[in-house]
């Protein structure tokens, strides 16, 4: 490993990066042609990161009948206290955001109109990109209370921008309104219901279909 600055070889390029953050975390033994597969790069260029990194003794290699196999070598320091700890923090920014969401919404006074958040588009899709949006979907139980809600997700959303450069976009809508539109077919409430994370409050189908006493 490459004592002074080591991160300039390891860390250098997406192919390498995605390399790592997939055998981190599926903590899983594969060969060369499964990586490519599964981090959408080609078998050449995968290879080529591959004997980097276990040049840079960030990986082991070792063979299974005539496959050579790869996975993450844990005795090594720059596995272990390096990259570990960045990893599992990349994999928690989402979680954060919304923890900050959830905090932001339980100590407001216009919590209990607040019927649903949930998190829909490009970031819940994991295709977001450096200057996407947050998309939410914000229910309220009554019309009056939208400049309220309005407001609150504003405030939220200068902490949120602030700390990641994101900014939130708040669709809000009553229970009746986002029912109402449901009915009618528009796109936007049929995508969110095709795929949505619940981030506070009742599930969006409960909303649509409520049970009947």
């Amino acid at each position: 490993m490459k004592i002074t600055n080591p991160l300039d070889e390891i860390l250098n390029n997406e192919t390498k990066i995605k390399i790592l953050r997939f055998l981190f975390r599926t903590n899983a033994e594969w060969n060369g042609r499964q990586i490519a597969m599964q981090i959408k790069r080609t078998p050449a260029a995968t290879h080529k990161a591959l004997q980097v990194l276990h040049k840079e003794g960030v990986l082991i290699l070792h063979n299974i009948g005539k496959t050579h196999v790869y996975t993450l070598n844990k005795d090594n320091f720059a596995v272990t206290d390096i990259l570990k700890p960045l990893f599992e923090k990349e994999n928690k920014i989402l979680l954060h955001i919304l923890d900050i969401i959830r905090k932001g919404i339980s100590a407001s006074k216009v919590r209990k109109h607040i019927k649903s958040v949930a998190l829909f588009g490009s970031v819940n899709y994991k295709q977001d990109h450096s200057t996407s949006d947050i998309d939410l979907a914000v229910i309220i139980d009554n019309i009056k209370f939208k400049p309220m809600a309005e407001l609150l997700f504003e405030e939220i959303d200068k902490k949120i921008s602030r700390d990641f450069g994101n900014a939130l976009s708040p669709y809000v809508q009553t229970e009746k309104g986002f029912k109402n539109r449901y009915r009618k077919g528009f796109a936007l409430i049929k995508n969110i219901m095709k795929s949505y994370k619940l981030i506070y409050g009742s599930r969006l189908e409960t909303i649509i279909w409520p049970l009947k006493s």
